[in-house]
């Protein structure tokens, strides 16, 4: 007895579906994350697909007190610009969603650009980060894909162990931005972002944002 297989419709074998684990380049992620607008938080690190977990306040105020420094700095500077959980694509193998990015404009001689789409693409000038349950991702691949992709500064405050770090590109390596003796680093690329690594531990915004010029 013979038996007739028929080939499925080539539209059955374009998926439109994200898993974990998932093995894609941009092109392909960028499609099926697309094709689920239900789907908020889907990132691209090494060509293999991480699909967020729901967000809590503990990741949320931490979350918001960078956000809330960066908008106040950029607010000083026209010529830069703050973008919360947009999709940044690094390379084909790399498509993130930081939780905070901070461009300077093309126009002003900014590295990154925004697409048709309203994604960015290419070496932004800072990312940050909140890692409570991401950590082994926003403090290893992650953090890699930003410093293969050319990101000049990454910020990371990893919430449980209660530690703010945050490095500048140098020489195609991540070197960390050390505090002076009052807690207290400033960026490399952006003069007057200063950070008050003790007040933004302690969420006491008013110091937070005195510190920035």
């Amino acid at each position: 007895m013979s038996v007739t297989f028929t080939a499925p419709a080539p539209e059955a074998l374009q998926r439109v579906s994200l898993e974990n684990g998932d093995r894609l380049y941009a092109s392909e992620f960028l499609r099926r994350f697309e094709a689920m607008p239900d789907v908020k938080k889907a990132e691209l690190v090494g060509s293999t697909v991480f699909m967020a977990s729901p967000v809590s306040t503990m990741h949320g105020k931490p979350d918001g007190t960078i956000l809330g420094l960066l908008y106040c700095y950029a607010s000083k500077h026209p010529d830069l610009a703050v973008y919360p959980n947009t999709t940044l694509i690094l390379s084909s193998d790399d498509v993130i969603q930081p939780d905070s990015q901070l461009q300077r404009l093309p126009e002003a001689g900014g590295k990154s650009m925004v697409t048709d789409k309203g994604y960015v693409r290419g070496s932004v000038e800072l990312v940050a980060e909140v890692a409570r349950s991401s950590v082994s991702i926003d403090a290893g691949d992650k953090m890699d894909a930003c410093r293969r992709g050319g990101v000049g500064e990454y910020l990371l405050w990893l919430v449980d162990d209660g530690v703010i770090q945050w490095w500048r590109l140098e020489d195609d390596q991540y070197v960390e931005i050390e505090p002076d003796s009052n807690g207290v680093a400033e960026s490399s690329i952006f003069p007057g972002l200063r950070l008050d690594f003790p007040a933004m531990l302690a969420f006491d915004a008013a110091k937070v944002l005195a510190a920035i010029k």
